[in-house]
């Protein structure tokens, strides 16, 4: 029986709930967000072998063993330029690593028996990176998908340190001097080309916090509140995220008619990085009358908009207060003093309007009125109301990086009757 109960409550889907577009210039003010989840760094293994000093003597040889040792990505500039599906990403940096150990020994001739082991670390050497990133949707989840990443490092720099020229390591560097860097170099290649799979669970893992489950304690039940993705579209504008928004709510109170709640469907507009006025925009969030009014009526539905008056007040009311106002017709109902309570409660659902002059956003009043009751005839009985009618506007002020809501309560927007 709960269970039905809960389904019925359960409003119409809304697709379109919210719009988050980024302009094409936007997409690149906004890199630093891409750039803090992509990689740190990698890992490289212990890598061994051995260089031949004399191909005509098999026994000429230096054998050598580089331990473990972490690779460190630096980004000091990324940037992105959207296209037909994808993104496409241009990184510049630079890499390091920690400090390891070296160890050779052999014979190459004229010397013998050469042994010593040295510290490697690779100094900072740039990187340029350019890739490929698509955005898709599965059932609300975003898969991100890397194509193949172009690498361009530069000149890497003599990584060795504290060895000797007479050491097994100073006569592999004199026979090659560039012998360790390229054997660095062809571990460090390929592992940054291969560092696809970790940027799309970076990105996947960061969009994740899309998808919002959640339940809100309001009046006199619990308002389920399901938020995910349901489109994303990329082409040469920009990037349009769209999250589709699901609310149910719990409870039908007594204290207001039940009605059928708001449709879920509407219309927003397009954003192609220009706004209201010719406004060029770097990021714009669009909120829908839709996913508002729902939220209202939910809110509306709970019984979270009715409250007892004087208890809200915690004063004691009583018939006598109210004689002087109402004269003797009131004395004649009321000869003895008799509490009386009052409640606030609206008749029909807020609702929300957008407005481009003065206030941008409206809350119309439906009927909210203000009742008091007290025992008559054996029975508590409605003795008399107050209903407001109009609107409530709301002014949302940038200031200091944040949004600084502000109502704005003007008499002609309110009736009293």
């Amino acid at each position: 029986m709960i269970w039905l109960i809960a389904s019925a409550l359960a409003y119409e889907p809304i697709p379109e709930a919210v719009v988050v577009a980024v302009s094409a210039g936007g997409l690149d003010r906004v890199a630093g967000a891409l750039a803090d989840v992509m990689p740190s760094g990698f890992a490289i293994g212990a890598i061994s072998g051995e260089f031949s000093c004399d191909e005509a003597d098999p026994s000429a040889n230096l054998a050598f063993a580089i331990d473990a040792l972490d690779i460190g990505i630096h980004i000091d500039d990324l940037g992105i330029i959207p296209s037909e599906g994808r993104l496409d990403i241009a990184m510049y940096g630079s890499i390091d690593s920690t400090a390891t150990t070296l160890a050779a020994s052999g014979s190459c001739p004229p010397l013998t028996d050469l042994t010593e082991a040295c510290g490697v670390e690779l100094s900072t050497t740039p990187i340029e990176a350019h890739f490929g990133l698509g955005l898709a949707l599965t059932n609300g989840v975003v898969d991100a998908t890397v194509d193949e990443i172009t690498v361009t490092l530069g000149a890497i720099t003599n990584p060795v340190s504290d060895c000797t020229v007479s050491s097994a390591i100073g006569t592999l560097l004199g026979q090659n001097p560039l012998a360790l860097t390229a054997l660095l170099q062809s571990q460090i290649d390929p592992s940054l080309a291969d560092l696809g799979p970790t940027i799309e669970t970076s990105v996947e893992e960061a969009l994740a916090g899309l998808i919002i489950e959640t339940s809100l304690a309001l009046g006199e039940g619990e308002i389920g509140l399901s938020i995910k993705p349901t489109e994303i579209d990329i082409d040469e504008d920009g990037l349009e995220l769209v999250l589709g928004a699901t609310i149910s709510p719990t409870v039908q109170s007594a204290c207001v008619p039940t009605m059928e709640a708001p449709s879920g469907i509407d219309t927003p507009p397009i954003l192609d990085g220009v706004g209201p006025g010719d406004l060029d925009y770097d990021i714009a969030a669009l909120v829908s009358k839709p996913f508002v009014d729902q939220l209202l009526f939910a809110v509306y539905q709970q019984g979270a908009l009715c409250v007892d008056a004087g208890a809200l007040g915690g004063i004691a009311l009583d018939t006598s207060l109210f004689a002087p106002v109402f004269g003797d017709a009131w004395s004649q109902l009321f000869p003895e003093s008799k509490p009386v309570g009052l409640l606030v409660a609206p008749v029909g659902p807020p609702t929300v309007r957008f407005e481009e002059d003065g206030a941008p956003i409206r809350l119309d009043l439906n009927g909210l009125g203000l009742a008091a009751y007290a025992a008559l005839d054996a029975r508590e009985t409605r003795v008399f109301s107050i209903g407001m009618m109009g609107e409530v506007g709301l002014n949302l002020t940038y200031t200091g990086g944040s949004l600084v809501p502000a109502l704005v309560l003007e008499r002609p927007m309110l009736q009293i009757t």
